[in-house]
């Protein structure tokens, strides 16, 4: 299966110098090379080489390579810049509020939009309980949303 890395300018030279191992897999055709445009909104845009590559492959996967994020004052690492969710960083926020429907926004980290790109965007699901609710009036029951 071939193996297509996505890397952004700002990866590829440390990749680079390891073309000598990465050679063997790269004339075997089970490895290849596409230059990531962070700034893509679309899979045209965002990884122009990406067609070509797999074209002919039925099965590939992608693995992205991303530059190591630079480190501040005490070694520590930049504060997270988009909150993401535990379990799914590769999903954004503003799509999961109830009243988003099932309108996507667009997402203004990269990651994610090449995520998107790649794998589609799920449909929004949401859950919902019965409770019990106490009021004035005894006890009914409600259907809450649970997000």
């Amino acid at each position: 299966m071939l193996t297509v890395v996505m890397t952004s300018d700002e990866a590829t030279p440390f990749l680079r110098q390891y073309d000598v191992l990465f050679q063997p897999f790269v004339q075997a055709g089970e490895l290849a090379f596409c230059r990531w445009n962070p700034q893509g909104t679309d899979l045209r845009s965002a990884l122009p080489e990406l067609r070509s590559l797999v074209l002919g492959h039925e099965h590939w996967r992608a693995l992205v390579a991303l530059p190591l994020p630079a480190q501040g004052a005490g070694g520590q690492l930049p504060e997270e810049e988009h909150p993401a969710r535990r379990e799914n960083p590769c999903d954004f926020l503003c799509n999961a509020a109830p009243d988003a429907g099932r309108q996507v926004e667009e997402s203004p980290v990269p990651l994610i939009r090449l995520a998107q790109m790649l794998g589609g965007v799920p449909e929004p699901v949401y859950d919902y309980a019965d409770v019990i609710v106490k009021g004035g009036e005894g006890e009914y029951r409600d259907t809450v949303l649970q997000t």
